[in-house]
């Protein structure tokens, strides 16, 4: 990731670059980005597996390579979303619903 230039990284250029370098390490590799959360933290440039279990130590060796930038992280795989509501027909759950698996099945019922 040495390559990529130090611009703004939501800039179409930068992504392009940033795709480039991972395709290069593992075109496998799946990336995104998350805004900050609040004023107190970064934006994240999260990389991923896609999926693929075997990738999982490639991803870890990569965001740990990741040099800082400043106003930004480099997170592994995607991170967990703040709370947010699902809305199916007239039926809603908060996403602590969604993922309580031992009750899924019955909260839609």
């Amino acid at each position: 990731m040495s390559n990529v230039p130090r611009a703004d990284a939501r800039s179409t250029q930068a992504q392009s670059d940033l795709a480039t370098a991972l395709h290069r390490v593992h075109p496998e590799l799946v990336w995104g980005l998350a805004p900050p959360r609040d004023e107190s933290s970064r934006w994240t440039i999260e990389i991923s597996a896609g999926g693929l279990k075997g990738m999982i130590p490639t991803v870890q060796s990569l965001v740990q390579a990741a040099p800082d930038m400043s106003g930004w992280r480099v997170a592994a795989f995607k991170q967990p979303m703040p709370d947010f509501e699902v809305l199916l027909g007239a039926r809603s759950r908060s996403s602590a619903q969604v993922w309580d698996h031992d009750d899924a099945a019955s909260q839609w019922a």
